[in-house]
């Protein structure tokens, strides 16, 4: 118990200083601060940097546009978990991955939306879901990598130990960001993905 106090207080005094120091041109002073945390390598520095200037800027990705039916689906896993211990900043916590297939799926919403470039900043939008990511109100993040040329993922670890990972394309709409959402514990995977017609 010691050494997580001490865990604690040594990551909380790290990202006071890491917050000190932190500014961008934009004039929002160290408003991605709580992103950063001494536990993250450089490359993941390098994603997270790579998302902030994608989410500040005006430019939306053009996969998709035009008036198009987004729909959020959840899946849910229940099978038999593969679990592994690990550690960030000395905090322990069950990293667990699921395989097969869902055991249920629904739709969660459906609505249209013009998926168009407005000259607005992406982060004026009103979209809650990345609003949250990017202020740093999700948790601990523990890993930021890109998964292909146009695809990051963020995992966060949350207060109550469930690992939260979102993967956001920036070659589509910032509307329809994140794309997916996986919520995994001990007991089951949610994801809720995002199709666009």
């Amino acid at each position: 118990m010691k050494t997580l106090l001490h865990g604690v207080l040594f990551g909380l005094l790290i990202l006071g200083a890491v917050g000190c120091g932190k500014d961008n041109s934009s004039g929002n002073s160290n408003r991605y601060t709580n992103l950063y945390n001494n536990g993250l390598s450089t490359d993941n520095r390098q994603v997270i940097d790579k998302l902030r200037a994608w989410y500040d800027g005006v430019s939306e990705g053009q996969l998709v546009t035009g008036f198009k039916t987004v729909v959020r689906t959840e899946l849910v896993y229940n099978t038999a978990p593969n679990c592994v211990e690990k550690k960030f900043l000395g905090i322990p916590y069950t990293y667990c991955t699921y395989d097969g297939s869902p055991t249920s799926q629904k739709e969660l919403s459906r609505s249209v939306v013009n998926l168009v470039q407005d000259g607005r900043r992406l982060n004026a939008k009103g979209n809650s879901e990345l609003a949250s990511i990017f202020n740093g109100s999700l948790g601990t993040l523990v890993n930021a990598v890109d998964v292909s040329a146009t695809r990051s993922e963020l995992t966060f670890l949350k207060s109550d130990g469930v690992i939260v990972t979102f993967t956001i394309d920036r070659n589509v709409h910032s509307l329809a960001n994140p794309i997916k959402k996986s919520e995994t514990s001990q007991n089951s995977r949610k994801d809720v993905v995002v199709n666009i017609f």
